[in-house]
């Protein structure tokens, strides 16, 4: 693995098991992350985007979730291939995770101080006095007011952003290396979401972290990421810088994503664009592009066989009749 190379992922797979049958979540991924970069993850509900990366800290149910293959190696480590006793050392020491809902991922019996001490204790093997002034430095850096009181509290003490401002704290606390923020403005609103991204990006910044923001809006990824990783179906189906996936996207799904976006300056008639049709059924998914039936372009040879991801300039994409 390169020197500049923090994370690389080859050909990640991951199966979930059911009475239905295999629901084969994530097909064989691969793409790189270096030092101090910052990449977006986007695609539709069901694309692969949490469960992926979720797969590469292990954190996913096993059973009814399966690894099948692939390799994820952080600096010079295959995360697939450590114990359990390695992986902790590693997960929310050198990679945090930011999850979806802080409500769930806050235990409510808890009081803040007690989940945020435990950790920084755990990773840094400091005093509590010490782990206690670390967390309120944290706090008073996400802007949450009066840290010491808001310690002493509960998770349903706090509004969904406070409780945000928690988790990210929470994943600052051992000053990792790769921050993972999986939809980290779920079921905020716009003003909130706003200042989320801000703080995230700034924090990045100020610690000098990589940065993976796994999100369903393009728009969010559009000023906060130097690379875009585009998924459908458990697929990348195509990966660029930011600027040429806006300015050139070549995927027909990437530009569906794209016309979706409102905007403002434009005069509209009629409803909003949408992509026509739904996403597949990942239960059985046939060898060949997943996103055919609802592709204007598609030919015969997309229902017989998925295309490759193709290098092209700064990206890659997988199609056989690209923009």
């Amino acid at each position: 693995m390169a020197e500049t190379t923090l994370l690389q992922v080859n050909n990640l797979r991951t199966v979930f098991k059911t009475d239905d049958g295999l629901v084969h979540a994530v097909n064989g991924i691969s793409y790189k992350l270096g030092y101090h970069e910052a990449i977006g993850v986007v695609g539709e509900s069901g694309s692969g985007k949490s469960v992926s990366h979720l797969s590469m800290l292990r954190l996913i149910p096993q059973p009814p979730g399966k690894i099948i293959g692939g390799e994820v190696w952080f600096e010079k480590q295959n995360l697939l291939a450590m114990s359990a006793e390695e992986l902790r050392t590693i997960r929310g020491r050198d990679v945090s995770f930011i999850f979806q809902d802080p409500m769930t991922s806050l235990n409510p019996f808890l009081k803040i101080e007690t989940q945020m001490v435990e950790g920084i204790m755990l990773h840094k093997k400091v005093s509590k006095q010490e782990a206690k002034e670390r967390a309120i430095e944290l706090f008073r850096r996400v802007g949450i007011s009066e840290p010491e009181k808001r310690l002493s509290g509960y998770p349903h003490q706090m509004s969904g952003g406070m409780r945000q401002r928690v988790m990210i704290a929470m994943a600052l606390m051992t000053r990792p290396k790769l921050l993972i923020a999986d939809e980290p403005t779920t079921a905020l609103d716009v003003t909130i979401q706003a200042q989320i991204l801000e703080l995230i990006n700034t924090l990045r910044r100020e610690e000098g972290m990589s940065l993976i923001l796994i999100t369903h809006n393009l728009g969010v990824v559009a000023g906060m990421t130097d690379r875009i990783l585009v998924m459908y179906a458990g697929y990348i189906v195509e990966e660029n810088t930011t600027q040429e996936l806006f300015e050139h996207p070549r995927h027909p799904y990437t530009v569906g994503l794209i016309r979706s976006i409102p905007k403002i300056h434009e005069k509209r008639e009629g409803r909003f664009y949408s992509i026509p049709g739904t996403p597949p059924n990942l239960l059985n998914l046939p060898d060949a592009c997943p996103f055919y039936p609802r592709c204007e372009r598609h030919k015969d040879i997309c229902k017989q066989k998925m295309p490759p991801l193709v290098e092209n300039g700064s990206g890659r994409y997988a199609c056989y009749f690209p923009y």
